[in-house]
């Protein structure tokens, strides 16, 4: 997917966010640019991480904290609420199957995230008791 393609003296760069196409701006991921390492390939756990090696675009997300994992999805939102960007779909493999579906790995990188939202709610509701206790 590391392709860049020169359409009417624009050029289109990929990004793959978490298995979504996107079309993000060349003054950005351009080669030699500050983020140019992302583009044409799947960047996800490097955008949490921020180990900006093949390694770390190897590893698997769920060898992160929930609260690592949770940090993805602010990055997807970015790019679907940011009007410079576009979206062209999802790509089939780890993410997603040929059909557009959640594969499984998404299923439980997914379960991973509501895990640490309930977290994060019974923690409220602790603190929230213990101030009424007060």
């Amino acid at each position: 997917m590391r392709k860049i393609q020169n359409i009417s003296s624009v050029y289109h760069l990929y990004l793959k966010l978490y298995s979504l196409i996107l079309i993000v701006l060349s003054e950005f991921y351009a080669i030699g640019s500050g983020y140019s390492f992302f583009a044409g390939r799947d960047g996800t756990a490097s955008y949490f991480s921020g180990d900006f090696t093949e390694a770390g675009l190897k590893k698997s997300i769920l060898e992160y904290s929930a609260k690592e994992i949770k940090s993805m999805k602010t990055w997807q939102i970015f790019y679907e609420e940011h009007d410079k960007y576009t979206f062209l779909g999802v790509l089939d493999g780890e993410f997603y199957d040929a059909e557009g579906q959640p594969t499984h790995y998404l299923r439980d990188i997914l379960s991973k995230m509501k895990e640490a939202d309930k977290k994060k709610e019974a923690d409220r509701k602790k603190e929230a008791d213990r101030k009424k206790e007060l």
